[in-house]
């Protein structure tokens, strides 16, 4: 990386570097370093490389800004630490990238400033990013609202992206890990263990720790840190939740459809019909996954956190009463257990018999007025408390990050540090499954893509 390295030992020494100095500054990608030491002074000179934006990630929303900027005729590079650009992407979708959703309002997004992330979502929406992939040769799939590559497969959007920023000559440098960002009289210098760079500009979407072994980590919030940019904790989301009530090999597997609803303190603060999918360590499925975010934010805070579902979510608590009377008086010998069969599947009795305190074998006919009631409550309400979630290395993102009440909606710069801009996943912002988070990623890349 070092070129032409020089030791001097004495006053004409000293003056070759005042000339040196000179003469090579009038190259605008050289900088000059000089280190004192007690012999005497050695210098030396490297490749300094001048950028408008350097680009910090090479994920979603980096490649996104990359694009756009270098579009716009700016000098963009790209830093990421990985071996190769968009690794997450790969593995979204179970491998065939959901990459937005025909139905993008801001109701599918969570964040502490609804407006902010409304004014992103505008300013590059689900039919801007179906456009932009078509121009990249990538036909749409629609199903359920969900938009996949007409392809199934997720390399379709990533090669997409890798083969505009060929097209494009951005320059991509993997394996760059960043020792330090500080601000300049120029902008930013990025100190690396490649090599320093120097930019007008800097946009951190290096993402968070969710699945950290695909790409990203906590590193953007350290470099955000470094410029005194304030960042909320971080907590997994879309993440399976613990409960220990439901957690039982025999119904380990087991997907039905349920109203879930999450309570903090007892309040309801989410409630969601969807797909559960019961676990041998409490439950997951994509309702519980849209939950996690509410749960964990509430654990963060200190709150008791509940989940309560309702396994019959199509059948009122009043006809429920009025099916089991009448199964009473017309089967009175047929068991408990053989009875809830016909209403949910077999393997989750066990967990409501337990939850309304009765035995398997008893029989319709013994059941009491304050029982049947339990069993109603058990089938239209079962609850169990919530101990956590699995860990950031099973979540599809990380709620928290950089605090999006000191970031300008218009840009993604930061209000505390001109010429600082973050997008994607180190924002604090959420969305639901369903392919919600590669918008917002697209969202903000593309506002930052526009600024920097």
């Amino acid at each position: 990386m070092y070129k032409n390295v020089h030791n001097i030992d004495n006053d004409k020494g000293f003056k070759n570097i005042t000339y040196d100095i000179k003469r090579i500054r009038k190259k605008e990608y050289l900088k000059v370093k000089i280190i004192v030491l007690d012999t005497g002074y050695r210098y030396f000179y490297y490749m300094n490389k001048l950028f408008d934006a350097v680009i910090v990630g090479a994920g979603p929303a980096g490649l996104m800004a990359a694009i756009v900027a270098a579009r716009r005729g700016r000098r963009v590079v790209l830093l990421e630490l990985q071996d190769r650009s968009g690794r997450k992407i790969l593995s979204t979708g179970n491998g065939r990238c959901n990459f937005t959703n025909i139905s993008c309002e801001k109701h599918h997004f969570h964040g502490p400033h609804s407006e902010f992330i409304a004014t992103v979502l505008n300013s590059f929406n689900s039919a801007s990013t179906i456009d932009f992939f078509k121009e990249l040769g990538v036909l749409p799939y629609i199903e359920d609202g969900r938009v996949y590559p007409a392809s199934q497969h997720a390399s379709s959007i990533r090669d997409a992206l890798s083969g505009e920023i060929d097209r494009l000559k951005i320059p991509c440098e993997y394996g760059v890990h960043i020792k330090e960002l500080k601000a300049c009289s120029t902008g930013f210098e990025i100190y690396s263990n490649v090599d320093v760079y120097t930019g007008t500009s800097v946009l951190l979407a290096t993402g968070l720790h969710a699945s950290a072994h695909l790409g990203g980590g906590a590193d953007g919030l350290r470099y955000a840190r470094m410029l005194n940019v304030h960042c909320q904790e971080t907590f997994p989301a879309l993440v399976p939740l613990r409960v220990e009530a439901f957690a039982r090999k025999q119904s380990h597997g087991v997907r039905a459809e349920v109203l879930l609803t999450v309570i903090a303190d007892g309040q309801r603060i989410f409630s969601e019909k969807g797909e559960a999918l019961f676990t041998d360590y409490g439950v997951s499925g994509i309702v519980a996954l849209s939950a996690s975010y509410f749960v964990n934010k509430a654990l963060v805070a200190h709150s008791a956190v509940s989940i309560e579902l309702d396994l019959l979510p199509d059948v009122s608590r009043a006809d429920l009463e009025n099916h089991i009377l009448y199964q009473q008086s017309t089967r009175p010998t047929r068991e408990v257990s053989e009875f809830l069969c016909g209403s949910v599947n077999r393997k989750l009795v066990p967990t409501i018999v337990d939850a309304c305190g009765l035995s398997k074998d008893v029989t319709l006919a013994k059941i009491t007025s304050s029982e049947l009631n339990g069993l109603v409550r058990a089938l239209k309400s079962l609850s169990g408390s919530v101990s956590g979630t699995l860990s950031p290395r099973q979540a599809q993102v990380m709620g928290g990050g950089v605090d999006t009440l000191h970031m300008r909606p218009e840009t993604m710069e930061s209000n505390v540090c001109k010429g600082l801009y973050c997008a994607g996943e180190m924002c604090d912002v959420v969305g639901d499954c369903g392919g919600y988070n590669l918008q917002w990623a697209w969202s903000s890349g593309y506002s930052a893509g526009m600024a920097v």
